[in-house]
């Protein structure tokens, strides 16, 4: 599929979007994604956007598996470079353990 754009809300009512250039399915739940954009909304309209090469979103399970270099953009100016990671979409969290490099306000 060309395009694809998966929308929907986490288990705290917060809206979330993944886009793609590509999608393969892979099985029922699984989909394989190419040059991958992501919007997540957290607390208090705090928002993230993440830019990855590729990654897999399990449908049911909501949760996203990002790599081929991964930015995190965090709208209070933080931005993070990792080559990969797991968002928990539904928990509304992401983590992984490959080198990160970020800058910010701080």
């Amino acid at each position: 599929m060309n395009n694809p754009n998966y929308q929907g809300i986490d288990n705290k009512n917060r809206p979330y979007t993944v886009m793609a250039d590509r999608a393969t399915q892979l099985d029922k739940d699984t989909v394989e994604l190419s040059n991958i954009r992501a919007d997540i909304a957290l607390e208090k309209g705090v928002w993230v956007a993440l830019n990855a090469g590729s990654g897999r979103l399990n449908l049911t399970t909501k949760q996203l598996e990002l790599y081929n270099g991964v930015d995190v953009f965090y709208d209070k100016g933080y931005e993070f470079r990792t080559p990969q990671v797991h968002v928990d979409i539904q928990a509304g969290n992401a983590y992984g353990d490959a080198e990160v490099e970020g800058q910010g306000p701080i």
